[in-house]
C-alpha cells in the first residue's frame, strides 16, 4: 500500500515486502564517510579484464569522431551568426531561419568576411535543410 508520507528509504522498504531493514534510531548510522586511501585517477579495470566484446565497444565509442560539414557556397548577407556560439544560421524568411529557429536578437549578421567562411561553424540543420 502507498503511503506518501513515508521516507524514500520506507518506501523501498514496502516495495521489497520488508527484505531490506531500516535502522530507526540515528546512533546507528556512521557519522562519516570512510575515508579514501588517495586519488582515484585511473578506472580499477582494465582492458585485459573486459570480456571480448566489451573490448569491442570501449574501442568504437573511444575512435568516434564528429566531422562537421564544409561552410556552404550561401549569400553571406542572407546568414546570421547567434551571438554568443557563433554559429552561422541561413536566412529563409523575414524572421526564420532554414533549421526552423526563429529569429531572435541574438542573431545578428555575421562579424567575419568572406575570406574567413572555412573558420566559421554552420548550422548543421540548416546545412541538412540547404541539402533537401
Amino acid at each position: 500500500m502507498f503511503n506518501p508520507d513515508a521516507s524514500r528509504g520506507e518506501r523501498v522498504a514496502a516495495a521489497t515486502a520488508g527484505q531490506i531493514i531500516l535502522p530507526h534510531d540515528t546512533q546507528e548510522l556512521p557519522d562519516e564517510d570512510p575515508p579514501v586511501e588517495g586519488p582515484c585517477q585511473e578506472s580499477d579495470v582494465s582492458s585485459d579484464d573486459l570480456e571480448p566484446d566489451e573490448k569491442g565497444l570501449v574501442g568504437r565509442v573511444q575512435s568516434v569522431e564528429h566531422v562537421r560539414l564544409p561552410f556552404p557556397a550561401v549569400d553571406l548577407q542572407r546568414c546570421r551568426q547567434h551571438r554568443i556560439s557563433k554559429i552561422v544560421h541561413l536566412l529563409f524568411s523575414v524572421d526564420t531561419l532554414y533549421c526552423g529557429r526563429s529569429l531572435t536578437a541574438n542573431l545578428a549578421e555575421p562579424t567575419f568576411d568572406a575570406s574567413q567562411v572555412h573558420e566559421q561553424t554552420f548550422c548543421e540543420q540548416c546545412h541538412k535543410a540547404i541539402l533537401a
